[in-house]
């Protein structure tokens, strides 16, 4: 069975309607592409292809997209921790004398 190379351009990224603002594709798109023939996978070609032109025409809205993917891909720099002030080992050993209470 004849396929097209898959479309993905590897800026996958779903917005609030499930479709993928890399490539066009809707989420169930994307699971079926293996799964249809060639002729399913350039109607899922087309389709991808005017969305991704009503994506661009809403310029401003993709540029925040990708912008604020690209931050939560960078990763975080680790704040340091605050450490616990240590003891010196000669003060653990030294245990303070506890009385018992005399039974009276």
């Amino acid at each position: 069975m004849d396929k097209l190379p898959s479309p993905c351009v590897r800026n996958c990224c779903l917005d609030d309607s499930d479709i993928c603002v890399g490539c066009g594709r809707s989420y169930d798109e994307i699971l079926a592409w293996h799964n249809v023939g060639i002729d399913g996978q350039r109607e899922i070609l087309e389709r991808a292809g005017v969305r991704l032109m009503g994506l661009r025409g809403a310029g401003s809205e993709l540029s925040e997209l990708q912008s604020s993917k690209r931050q939560l891909s960078k990763p975080q720099p680790s704040k340091p921790q605050p450490s616990k002030p240590q003891r010196p080992k000669s003060e653990l050993s030294k245990a303070p004398d506890i009385e018992k209470p005399k039974n009276g």
